[in-house]
């Protein structure tokens, strides 16, 4: 351990730099460059003298994290920031950790002062012996750097330039300790006053700083003040957990140890396109997020899959977000139109502005000749866009009288209903379509009952298949 001063606080003999013996010096060690390829940098805001609430909400809003470290300090206010590294204005890598020293308040008795060296260049394990020999302790943080080597100090905390200069005191304070030694080693009931206990105060979701001020009220000191991450923003700066638990017995003058919450935690959004929404949902829940589900007709992307998400993957969200994702309907349909006693071209144009096709067969019937007197499938049916929709377009009465009552041939097989037919002197006539069950006929025109010429074109509608 290095010999305490009695020289000027703030500086030793040979004029260097001197803090209170004892105090914990960090530093900050390269592990070598960024592992990107093409980092984001951003410029380190200036939060020395800040509180410790406002110092993380500026580094938050920076692109930054940090590391908390408390120390004693006779000159800098409990709460506030001593020194910070890496220093105002320099860059670091977005998401990078920024280390700030924030004073626990005085010492309860005064230790004197040691020289602070410089360690600046040194390697790691060599700055921790001079740390320690100087009668300091020493604290490693580990962060990248493209210009460092591996292994060497980057920066210290605190520095010559961030040392500040205690108000000089008087040897008074010496006197009076001795006389209270000395009357506190006659009390009889020193040892009982030394050891008592009482309730730790609960300081959980109070701002770092209140948090202090209680702890300090109810008899006890500030421990250790470590940094986390939250999912939510309202939480940046106040205190998550407490260690001694909030409400047990613990001695007057023991260490509370809190942990504050230093920004949001940032996820990645996971890619879903392609994944079933309960797959997708999933992979979210288990990325940290939520979904929000809507869903679109797709041509090509079949039906229950992902077609789109947003944000998109590889976007960096705060913990919790809702992702927006569109799940594939599967191809939309189309309602056939009504175009019975239209003319032939009539019934053609407004069948394909539906988006289906069109199937004319012209037969002799009472209807006026060139109008579509019978059309397959019905109106209102529900097909795939592009169907083939057959039109039954008279060309005027039958020459001859002879006519035959047209059979039912609904549910039959193509082959049956076919046959059935023809054995009664009609034609036939064969469209398809995606709906019911394959191979049988699923609509007929004319209808059942209906008096045809003999050698008159029965149109027969055969199913393919259930519609997609």
């Amino acid at each position: 351990m290095a010999d305490q001063t009695s020289q000027s606080p703030g500086q030793t003999a040979g004029q260097q730099p001197a803090v209170l013996a004892g105090s914990r010096v960090v530093l900050l060690v390269s592990q070598g460059p960024p592992q990107t390829s093409t980092p984001a940098y951003v410029s380190v805001p200036d939060v020395t003298s800040k509180s410790q609430g406002d110092a993380l909400k500026m580094l938050q809003t920076a692109g930054l994290t940090a590391r908390v470290f408390d120390e004693l300090s006779d000159s800098v206010p409990r709460g506030h920031v001593i020194a910070q590294t890496p220093e105002p204005g320099q860059s670091a890598v977005m998401d990078a950790e920024i280390v700030i020293l924030v004073s626990n308040g005085p010492p309860a008795q005064q230790t004197g002062y040691v020289a602070l060296p410089n360690v600046v260049g040194s390697s790691e394990s060599d700055a921790v012996a001079l740390i320690q020999a100087a009668g300091l302790s020493a604290q490693t943080v580990h962060d990248s750097s493209p210009t460092v080597p591996i292994g060497i100090v980057i920066d210290q905390i605190p520095n010559a330039a961030s040392v500040g200069t205690p108000a000089k005191k008087s040897l008074m304070w010496l006197w009076i300790l001795i006389a209270v030694l000395v009357v506190a080693a006659l009390a009889g009931g020193a040892f009982m006053w030394m050891n008592r206990t009482t309730a730790v105060p609960a300081v959980v979701q109070m701002t770092q700083q209140d948090a202090q001020a209680a702890i300090i009220a109810a008899g006890f000191k500030v421990g250790n003040v470590t940094t986390t991450q939250s999912a939510n923003a309202s939480e940046v700066g106040k205190v998550t957990a407490q260690s001694p638990a909030a409400a047990g017995q613990a001695k007057v003058g023991s260490a509370v140890d809190i942990v504050v919450s230093g920004g949001q935690k940032l996820v990645t959004v996971p890619s879903v396109a392609g994944m079933t929404q309960a797959a997708a949902e999933a992979a979210l829940a288990q990325a940290g997020l939520k979904a929000t589900a809507g869903s679109a007709n797709s041509p090509t992307i079949p039906t229950g899959q992902v077609m789109t998400q947003a944000p998109p993957a590889g976007e960096k969200v705060p913990a919790g977000t809702s992702i927006g994702i569109t799940v594939s309907q599967g191809p939309s349909s189309a309602a056939v139109p009504d175009v019975v006693e239209q003319t032939e071209s009539n019934a053609t144009a407004a069948l394909k502005a539906a988006g289906l096709k069109v199937k004319a067969v012209t037969n002799y019937n009472p209807a006026p000749d060139g109008d579509v007197y019978s059309q397959s499938p019905a109106q209102g049916t529900l097909v795939a866009p592009g169907s083939t929709i057959t039109i039954l377009v008279s060309n005027g009465p039958a020459p001859s009288p002879l006519t035959v009552q047209v059979p039912n041939v609904i549910g039959k097989t193509q082959s049956s209903a076919t046959n059935a037919l023809q054995n009664l002197g009609f034609k036939v006539s064969v469209s398809q379509i995606a709906s019911g069950t394959a191979g049988q006929v699923v609509g007929q025109a004319p209808a059942e009952g209906a008096l045809e010429p003999s050698g008159s074109t029965i149109s027969i509608l055969v199913s393919t298949g259930s519609a997609p």
